[in-house]
């Protein structure tokens, strides 16, 4: 949200390996996660692996919405597991974001 979104879908297509992090916001994904998704599938991204980390206060709709976008796109593989932050990251989160890490590089 605070980079510019130019080099951000250009930095997606350097990469095999992707992990996408965003907040929920009504019921869906961040507005700007929403428009980058949208800008890679215009762009024709494929051939990668995906991994999810929603962050989320009351409903954890990120992961949901993003993996829905990213599903549509071309031989992608969705990495499991999503993670979910609930506000603030804890020290209970680390193992979900280690076992998100090693499925990654797996």
């Amino acid at each position: 949200a605070r980079g510019s979104i130019d080099h951000a879908v250009a930095d997606a297509f350097r990469f095999g390996s992707l992990v996408l992090a965003a907040s929920s916001y009504d019921a869906d994904v961040f507005p700007p996660m929403h428009f980058f998704l949208h800008k890679l599938a215009l762009k024709g991204l494929r051939n990668r692996r995906v991994g999810f980390i929603e962050n989320t206060t009351w409903a954890a709709t990120a992961g949901r919405a993003m993996k829905t976008q990213i599903e549509k796109l071309k031989n992608i593989e969705i990495v499991e597991p999503i993670v979910t932050i609930k506000s603030a990251l804890h020290s209970t989160d680390i193992p979900q974001l280690e076992a998100l890490a090693e499925a990654m590089l797996a």
